[in-house]
């Protein structure tokens, strides 16, 4: 691992991680590290393999996927770990915010007792204690008439106000790392902006390591000092956010930056100028080509990227034949 990837004091240490199925590679050999209180951006188009490197670190894949490498945390090995002793860091020490609270929360019991059960789970608080603390956990998300919400069944919530309860839940138990798994991209623009404020302020707060995903480059680049560009199941570029953002040397990140500035910049949205976008479609899950992952879909693909480019530089890193600026 490069030192791009790998901070001087690694809190959370992912390497090699690898998903398959029973005959088919969808993350293939992932490796990055957090520090403590460090946020770092992974992004890339749907179907990269974000989602699963994420549920692969906290153990959640579905049961016909299988994970190997190495997620080290606070020096133990979570994938050598029991179910039991995983479950004891998860929600706890790491825990996680999902793209859609619905399909997370319990639709059969109300919001206060799903927030009060990781507290008497992980902190042993008794019922009134517990219910306080849930409240007050509401209050600093910012959800209006906490106790009211208490009260209330996931559906008879708003989507942002669903998403508040998921982050006072992952933030119950004072974790040291926190993952967002798009947190954001089903709410509309304004509550959009509220949430990313409060995910912002809140980490500040309680120090955590963030780990941010995200299709959304404007959000990393004002939430992350560090970002990970990942197609393919792979890392394919790693840096300083300003420094890869501002000189993107793999040509998928590139193309990534140049379709979101456009996106943003409604002076080049005419009927004379058109959208700038990567050609091709990303492939099914599994089904990368061999060699370089993203050549089917690259201008300047030759014959030595059907050999797999290794990820380096100096700090700031790339996986590619024809970096952009020459060899790394």
């Amino acid at each position: 691992m490069t030192a791009a990837l790998r901070p001087a004091t690694a809190l959370l240490d992912v390497e090699d991680v690898r998903v398959t199925t029973a005959d088919t590679t969808i993350v293939d050999g992932v490796s990055f590290a957090l520090a403590p209180g460090e946020r770092v951006g992974l992004i890339g188009e749907s179907g990269s393999g974000k989602s699963l490197t994420a549920l692969a670190v906290m153990g959640l894949l579905p049961e016909e996927l299988r994970a190997t490498g190495r997620v080290t945390f606070d020096g133990r090995d979570l994938m050598a770990l029991s179910d039991r002793e995983l479950g004891s860091v998860r929600g706890d020490r790491i825990a996680m915010v999902f793209q859609e609270p619905m399909t997370a929360l319990n639709p059969l019991m109300r919001v206060g007792r799903q927030v009060t059960e990781t507290l008497s789970l992980h902190r042993g608080l008794r019922r009134s204690a517990a219910d306080a603390r849930a409240v007050e956990l509401l209050t600093r998300v910012e959800l209006p008439d906490p106790e009211s919400a208490m009260r209330a069944y996931p559906h008879q919530l708003s989507g942002g106000q669903r998403q508040r309860v998921m982050l006072a839940m992952a933030l119950a138990c004072d974790p040291a790392v926190l993952i967002c798994d798009e947190p954001t991209t089903a709410l509309d623009v304004t509550v959009q902006a509220r949430m990313l404020r409060l995910i912002d302020r809140l980490v500040d707060e309680e120090g955590s390591a963030l780990l941010f995903i995200t299709h959304d480059l404007a959000v990393v680049s004002g939430l992350c000092q560090r970002v990970l560009v990942m197609y393919g199941g792979r890392i394919v570029e790693s840096g300083a956010t300003i420094d890869v953002f501002a000189s993107p040397r793999h040509h998928y990140t590139a193309g990534l930056l140049d379709a979101s500035a456009a996106t943003t910049d409604a002076r080049r949205l005419d009927e004379r100028s058109r959208l700038p976008i990567i050609p091709g479609t990303v492939p099914p899950a599994g089904h990368f080509p061999t060699g370089c992952v993203f050549r089917t879909r690259c201008a300047h693909a030759t014959e030595i990227c059907e050999t797999v480019p290794v990820l380096e530089g100096d700090g700031h890193d790339v996986a590619c034949w024809h970096p952009i600026g020459g060899p790394v």
